[in-house]
């Protein structure tokens, strides 16, 4: 069995490319070099829907200071321990949903197994 890669092979949304980092001293590193106010990913027609709809950006959108705030804010929401068992009810049902899907997908291949890219499949769970 080969080793696995810390970088992921390049992805592509739309006209947007990135690159995942998988391996946690990576991100460390990478978070590190980028200091309290990273560059953000920025997705244009999302900007402009919730323009177009006065909704707020929330903490996926925001950029400099707005997002070092709010996300702050949600790091003591959602990631002191004595909150995060409230979160599992919530990932449980995302979880399930993603193993019946992945059920589905081997029955339908005929052959007992995953067949297609199942990396698209994450990207759309983690979304949820």
């Amino acid at each position: 069995m080969s080793p696995v890669s810390p970088v992921s092979p390049e992805e592509k949304l739309g006209v947007y490319e990135s690159v995942n980092i998988l391996s946690p001293g990576d991100a460390a590193a990478l978070f590190r070099a980028e200091g309290a106010l990273p560059e953000r990913f920025s997705v244009p027609p999302w900007v402009a829907y919730r323009d177009l709809r006065h909704r707020p950006y929330g903490v996926l959108l925001k950029t400099g200071e707005a997002w070092r705030w709010e996300r702050l804010q949600l790091n003591k929401e959602a990631l002191a321990p004595g909150l995060v068992p409230g979160f599992v009810p919530l990932l449980s049902a995302v979880g399930q949903d993603f193993v019946r899907r992945a059920r589905a997908q081997a029955r339908h291949s005929g052959r007992g197994c995953w067949t297609g890219d199942f990396s698209q499949e994450l990207f759309r769970f983690a979304l949820e």
